[in-house]
């Protein structure tokens, strides 16, 4: 893109979840997921796959998602991923976050080198494989645990997330859906304080420009959209908002629901979800459902596909 700058990508990583965990002691990597089993509630009512396309998911991994944000999510994610494999639509789970905070090796190199000014991304990329459109979901539905590691989340670098999502759609046999999910703009101390304030957003608000010209169907779910309508701009024919409060209201009924049952002496029965439980719908479960309706239907839409499509 022009005027983005990239200082060095010899310290960016693309790795798989699952190489992640086996590097975890053995105790933690047993009970991470076994923690995420006991916490996350099943969907009593799925909603409809039907005319659904293959889609690739990029999820935003930072640090302002910890806590009841990054939980609210994956839950989101995992029932997704079960209702979309239970349809037999093909998908992938990407993530991005960076590997250290305040630049990491990237940093280091550019202060050994003078200093040079205006020296564009400064940090150290960390690309994430949750599932690979070829691969099995049962295998891979536990690996979002690693996102439960302390000091996992870390910055954001959204701009070059995106093309990479895209780069890899490159190799799909038929041609994909991109549904983002993110709580907010980029975030790089470093890169920021080494270039203007606005070089993160514009170079993402470039890609995002680039995608709609370009076609792509595309749908990016906002997480702790403010209650205020003026506080976080949403990008219009783009953006599914989810709103903080809906998602900490949320999260709040499911910690309660937890203690009630881990309350008796028996084994607790699993937490579900919707159609009419004491658990409502996960209010991101929602809004990815319908982010894949969207843009299945945009891609649907397309001069080169079957346009007579609806939901």
């Amino acid at each position: 893109m022009t005027g983005y700058r990239i200082y060095t990508t010899a310290h960016d990583k693309v790795v798989h979840a699952r190489d992640i965990l086996a590097e975890f002691p053995k105790d933690v990597a047993k009970d991470l997921p076994d923690y995420f089993d006991a916490w996350v509630p099943e969907a009593a009512s799925p909603a409809p796959t039907e005319g659904t396309k293959p889609v690739r998911f990029l999820l935003d991994l930072s640090g302002s998602m910890r806590g009841r944000p990054i939980m609210s999510l994956l839950s989101a994610m995992r029932n997704e991923g079960d209702r979309l494999d239970a349809a037999g639509v093909p998908f992938e789970i990407l993530g991005f976050t960076t590997s250290a905070w305040r630049g990491g090796q990237s940093r280091k190199e550019w202060s050994e080198a003078g200093h040079p000014a205006m020296p564009g991304r400064t940090t150290d990329l960390l690309h994430v494989v949750f599932k690979g459109m070829d691969e099995s979901w049962s295998d891979c539905r536990n690996l979002f645990s690693v996102c439960f590691k302390e000091g996992f989340l870390k910055e954001n670098i959204d701009g070059e997330a995106l093309e990479w999502a895209r780069a890899r759609a490159e190799t799909d046999m038929e041609e994909s859906c991109l549904v983002m999910v993110s709580d907010g703009t980029p975030c790089c101390e470093s890169t920021k304080a080494l270039n203007p304030p606005s070089f993160l957003d514009d170079h993402l608000n470039q890609v995002l420009d680039a995608m709609e010209g370009d076609g792509v169907a595309f749908k990016r779910v906002r997480m702790g959209v403010s209650t205020n309508p003026k506080a976080k701009s949403l990008r219009e024919g783009t953006d599914i908002p989810c709103r903080e409060d809906g998602v900490r209201d949320w999260a709040d009924i499911v910690q309660i629901a937890r203690a009630k049952l881990h309350g008796s002496d028996e084994d607790p029965p699993p937490l579900r979800m919707g159609g009419g439980e004491d658990i409502p719908m996960n209010p991101i479960s929602n809004a990815l459902s319908e982010a894949v309706a969207e843009a299945s239907r945009r891609l649907a839409a397309k001069p080169d596909n079957d346009a007579s499509f609806s939901i």
